[in-house]
């Protein structure tokens, strides 16, 4: 074997230096994946790293470091763990929590020494600094509950340590003592962090104290080389010349770019994500995003996505508000574009599906992704008339921030957890104005306020299976004049809540479109929901299945109300429902005024509900109101502390029971109109369309007419009994309005005993 080195001068292609080692006209180089010829190696890829179109390669070069300190109102910035050189003036630079308000500062720095730069733009306040940063209850737990505090929410404010702007903690307070950590309020602004046990003001009492911890910002510096230009123009000649974009392990700054980079018809290829943990960057192949004006990449039709990662370092969780960046990938046709092996971290949109025409999107998918989406992970302002398929090896949420969207001021987390969407569908103006093929099979969504958002438009033939929705607070909710149809949910468990507002009451399923919606839920889990679970506030459910389900603990919010775990109030003409097979379970909910089970009111539909077990609610099965047939079978419910309410006491209800066990129940159950039955006849308590019993009027009376409360499905079967072994009784005449039961001789003041079996 022969060591060689080679210089390859390729036509059309810059100069490429290459080691290796030559062994029978093959050539394999140095850290290269499995055996190809090095003429091949270099003519299938366009390197960011080698230069084209007369624009030097890029660098490639941008590295972090932590426990950098700098003075408020000063340009010298010392990081004791740098090795800077005289090369780094000019670069660009991310300094953490040093601009005014602790956002971050960006500008270019000028070498000093190994260990110090200066800024181009002076500190305004110093770094490091440090408060008290913590999801709801951790690290910030309770040490003393005191006492005599205001029972409710209340806001303690965290004394000590040395602190321009003191930490607040929201807590409940319950028998006048503090009973849990809500949130935090802020975090506050601190050269020194409260000590562990510090003491609290606050809330009208005395003594509650808390066990912290300290979480800080500690310095955080990027720096490195602005490779627009360089990867702008590659960009351009990989598409041209339909070849594969390669970047080589590296941290590669896309600072300033003035238009979106197009990618169409291209394989773009890098490193993979290695580490996890801040500054990211150290290895795999990164992109580092800052331009706020336009999006980072358009086109997006054939485009292989693959181990090239993405962070925008701007965008760490200082801010209230978060940066408006533009989406990372924008386009009007995705058409045959797949993302794999790569890590997003704190884009603000991920994708963007624009309206201009066509059908938007098609064929696209997602394979061992791990993103952070702020606010969108998918924005359709157009359909989609082919699949966005997403698999089980795919990850969306803060976690891809490591813990720093979790942790700190918490402002990204917390926003995402109010305002971020999943996937948002707002089609209704688009070219093609719906959705056909969300395949979603076994991914994790997490800390997201909606899972899927359907705006306006439809989303049609859709299959959604075993989704984990963990701290989500509304999985599906389809609003306005929105349609869903032909679309199951299956399997699968939701988290529904929000870490960071209990106060927060949306439901699971929430549906207040007036558009026609048929939805489909089977075996699923749903547990901890802040609200109810199936809400259809509007009038556009055509269908509504709820079969298998685990359905527990529900209106956990610490908002009063009246939260059911399945409501459908408003359904449009037609509806048909079926809850079925699903098990409810009330334990462990926080609103007093938490009810039960189903309640339908005001709606129009037919319903089945059968073999459901319903435990430790307030209130079961509520039915009342209503317009329409409904039948129970097999239902029952256990440690009921309130009522089951059945009531078709409305002139339109009608209730069919059957084999129920209620613990608990106030049935209210109309009965039918008496004609044609003697002289004032009445009927006993809890008489109804289906059966009871009727005191016959007084006089000779040989028939006597039943009419329906309203007009049934279908012609029941109905039969008859005086008590009497003389005088017999039969339906003579029988419709979906009325029955009319004659007798063999005069029943006058007589009894008659009824069933009319549908």
């Amino acid at each position: 074997m022969i060591k060689y080195i080679i210089v390859a001068v390729l036509a059309a292609s810059p100069v490429l230096a290459q080691t290796g080692n030559l062994s029978g006209g093959s050539v394999t180089p140095t850290g290269a994946t499995g055996s190809r010829t090095l003429a091949a190696s270099a003519a299938d890829v366009v390197n960011v790293k080698n230069g084209w179109s007369g624009v030097a390669g890029a660098k490639g070069d941008t590295v972090g470091v932590s426990g950098c300190t700098i003075a408020a109102a000063g340009t010298l910035l010392t990081c004791s763990s740098a090795t800077f050189t005289s090369a780094d003036t000019g670069k660009r630079y991310y300094l953490q929590g040093t601009g005014a308000a602790n956002v971050p500062q960006t500008g270019t720095i000028t070498y000093v020494s190994g260990t110090t730069v200066t800024l181009s733009s002076a500190a305004v306040v110093a770094s490091p600094q440090s408060g008290i940063y913590s999801p709801p209850a951790s690290p910030v737990t309770i040490a003393s509950a005191g006492s005599g505090y205001t029972n409710g929410t209340q806001t303690l404010t965290i004394t000590g340590g040395t602190c321009t702007t003191q930490p607040q903690v929201s807590v409940t307070v319950a028998g006048n003592v503090v009973t849990a950590v809500l949130s935090m309020v802020t975090p506050g602004v601190c050269s020194v962090a409260p000590s562990s046990g510090a003491a609290t003001t606050g809330g009208g009492g005395t003594n509650a104290t808390f066990t912290t911890s300290g979480y800080p910002v500690a310095g955080r510096f990027i720096y490195g080389t602005d490779d627009t230009a360089a990867i702008t123009a590659a960009a351009a000649r990989a598409v041209s010349t339909g070849r594969k974009l390669l970047f080589p392990s590296g941290g590669y700054w896309l600072a300033t770019a003035s238009t979106a980079i197009p990618l169409n018809n291209v394989a773009v290829e890098g490193d993979g994500a290695v580490g996890y943990n801040w500054p990211y960057i150290g290895k795999g192949s990164w992109l580092l995003l800052s331009n706020q004006s336009t999006a980072s990449f358009s086109g997006m039709q054939g485009v292989d996505w693959n181990g090239v990662s993405v962070y925008y370092p701007e965008q760490d969780s200082s801010a209230v508000t978060p940066v408006a960046f533009p989406a990372t990938f924008t386009g009007s046709q995705w058409v045959n574009t797949t993302f794999r092996n790569s890590r997003f971290i704190n884009t603000r949109d991920f994708a963007e599906v624009t309206n201009v025409s066509g059908s938007g999107l098609g064929r696209v998918t997602l394979d061992n992704v791990k993103a952070y989406c702020v606010r969108y992970c998918f924005n359709f302002l157009n359909g989609a008339a082919d699949v966005l398929t997403i698999g089980p090896n795919n990850y969306f949420g803060p976690g891809s921030f490591d813990n720093d969207a979790i942790y700190g001021p918490a402002h990204l987390g917390r926003y995402t957890a109010t305002s971020g969407e999943f996937l948002r569908i707002d089609v209704g103006a688009g070219a093609y104005p719906r959705v056909d093929g969300l395949m979603f099979t076994g991914f994790i969504v997490h800390g997201y306020r909606y899972g899927i958002r359907l705006v306006s438009g439809a989303v049609y033939v859709s299959a959604i299976g075993n989704i984990n929705w963990d701290a989500v607070q509304t999985a599906y909710s389809i609003e306005g004049t929105s349609e869903w149809s032909t679309s199951a949910i299956t399997g699968g468990t939701i988290y529904a809540t929000n870490i960071y507002d209990g106060s927060a009451s949306g439901a699971v399923f929430n549906t207040p479109s007036s558009g026609r919606v048929d939805l489909t839920l089977s075996g699923g889990n749903v547990s901890y929901a802040l609200g109810g679970i199936v809400y259809d506030t509007g009038t556009g459910y055509r269908r509504l299945t709820v079969v298998g389900m685990s359905l527990n603990s529900w209106g956990r919010t610490s908002t009063a109300g009246t939260y059911y775990a399945v409501q459908t109030g408003n359904g449009g003409p037609g509806t048909e429902m079926t809850v079925s097979g699903n098990t409810l379970n009330c334990n462990d909910t926080v609103s007093p005024t938490v009810s039960g089970a189903l309640i339908t009111s005001n709606s129009v539909f037919s319903g089945l509900m059968a073999n459901n077990f319903l435990t430790t609610c307030a209130n079961g099965f509520v039915l009342q109101g209503g317009a329409g047939n409904v039948s129970l079978n097999g239902n029952v419910s256990k440690g009921t502390t309130g009522s089951n309410v059945l009531d078709n006491s409305t002139l339109s209800m009608l209730l069919y029971l059957n084999n129920n066990t209620f613990d608990a129940a106030a049935v209210t159950l109309r009965a039918p109109a008496i004609s044609s039955c003697g002289t004032t006849p009445s009927a006993a308590a809890g008489s109804n369309n289906q059966g009871g019993t009727i005191t016959i009027g007084t006089g000779v009376v040989t028939a006597c007419t039943l009419t329906f409360t309203s007009t049934l499905v279908r012609t029941p079967r109905c039969t008859a009994g005086t008590g009497s072994a003389l005088i017999l009784a039969n339906a003579t005449s029988v419709s979906t309005s009325a029955v009319v039961f004659g007798f063999s001789a005069d029943l006058g003041g007589g009894t008659l005993r009824y069933q009319c079996v549908l």
